[in-house]
């Protein structure tokens, strides 16, 4: 290497030495301090009924997150829906109740008659409806041969509609009618449904299937 060759190199290096420590010196990155931890409770949106459990975000003083279960909208769903179910526990309890009322009405069997319908009950279907009388007991027969007890009123048959007076106002309450052989209280089940009442029932056989399964008759009119 010649002499000329050699300083032009070690002036190349002399200016790049120099030119460095020249340079600004370059300004430490700084180190954001970390804030404390956010509160780890906090209000978010449960999961449903499911879980009951929900993911809550608390805001820190120095902007840091802080991450926990929180007991957010779940217990309210959960509540919510426990109280849809008090509420269905409700309708069912009223479901209940008019299925009772229902079972009532299938006593005997359906007869189609103009206005609507009646039911014909054996002497068995009267002694279970009697064991928690809830209903009307009409004695409909004439003339006058005998009560099953129990019997609430004695009209005629072909008197029912001239005495209405005598019958429930509401419709709907059961009305039992029975006569000596059930011809008798036939018609009169037929008049009292088109007068409107709903429930209405004909002892099949009247007193006589009555006598027959053994059952007493009241002789006091």
């Amino acid at each position: 290497m010649t002499r000329f060759t050699l300083l032009l190199t070690v002036f190349v290096v002399l200016a790049g030495v120099l030119a460095a420590c020249a340079a600004p010196a370059a300004a430490p990155t700084a180190q954001a301090p970390s804030g404390p931890q956010g509160p780890g409770m906090g209000m978010g949106p449960g999961q449903g009924a499911a879980t009951g459990m929900g993911q809550g975000m608390g805001q820190g003083a120095s902007n840091s997150m802080g991450m926990g279960a929180g007991m957010g909208a779940a217990p309210g769903a959960g509540m919510g829906d426990s109280g849809a179910w008090m509420d269905d526990d409700g309708d069912m309890m009223g479901d209940d109740e008019r299925m009772m009322d229902d079972e009532a009405m299938m006593w005997g069997q359906p007869v189609t008659a103009p206005g609507g319908v009646y039911r014909d009950i054996s002497v068995d279907d009267l002694q279970a409806m009697l064991a928690q009388k809830d209903f009307l007991l009409v004695n409909v027969h004439i003339p006058f041969a005998g009560n099953i007890p129990g019997t609430d009123l004695s009209i005629p048959y072909n008197r029912i509609a001239a005495q209405a007076g005598q019958l429930p106002a509401d419709k709907d309450t059961p009305i039992v009618v029975y006569c000596r052989s059930g011809a008798m209280s036939t018609a009169a089940a037929q008049t009292l449904v088109q007068m409107g009442y709903t429930r209405v029932y004909n002892l099949q056989g009247g007193f006589n299937a009555w006598q027959a399964a053994g059952l007493p008759l009241d002789m006091n009119p």
